[in-house]
């Protein structure tokens, strides 16, 4: 099932709803959320990338606000959520924002991190489990050519 990673920034601090699991404090700063698609994930991702919807899943809510981007977005066509999620959390400049957010679904504690001082060492990891970054144009999505190779080979 394809895997993806939003590398995320909030340019100010903020008190946001989550649907019922109440206020969550996001300070400014970088965020990543692992997410899958059984289906497309293009049609998931580009959702995501909507700031107009209707709010369902927590991540939805923790994008709907205007300090919010989605900076790059990574897939991985054959990758377990669960366990991206994990090798996240082994990251020394990883830290849970609140449990069971993106995860409630399963036994991870979350799959949306704060990361401390960039994502340079978040990107160096995505890039050891063959995740591929993916453009992201007005009106498509698709994975970057060079991705494409690396996933062939």
């Amino acid at each position: 099932m394809p895997t993806y990673a939003l590398l995320i920034k909030y340019t100010k601090s903020q008190h946001v709803k989550v649907g019922a699991k109440g206020y969550i404090d996001i300070k400014a700063g970088s965020y990543l959320y692992i997410g899958s698609a059984k289906k497309s994930w293009e049609k998931r991702v580009g959702r995501h990338l909507k700031k107009e919807k209707k709010l369902r899943w927590h991540i939805d809510y923790l994008l709907s606000t205007k300090s919010t981007s989605i900076e790059e977005v990574w897939i991985n066509q054959n990758s377990c959520e669960c366990e991206t999620a994990k090798a996240i959390a082994d990251l020394k400049n990883s830290a849970v924002v609140a449990k069971k957010i993106g995860s409630s679904d399963c036994r991870c504690p979350t799959h949306f991190f704060y990361i401390k001082n960039g994502f340079t060492n978040v990107k160096e990891l995505l890039n050891k489990l063959i995740f591929a970054t993916v453009k992201i144009e007005k009106n498509s999505i698709t994975l970057n050519s060079t991705a494409d190779d690396n996933h062939n080979s």
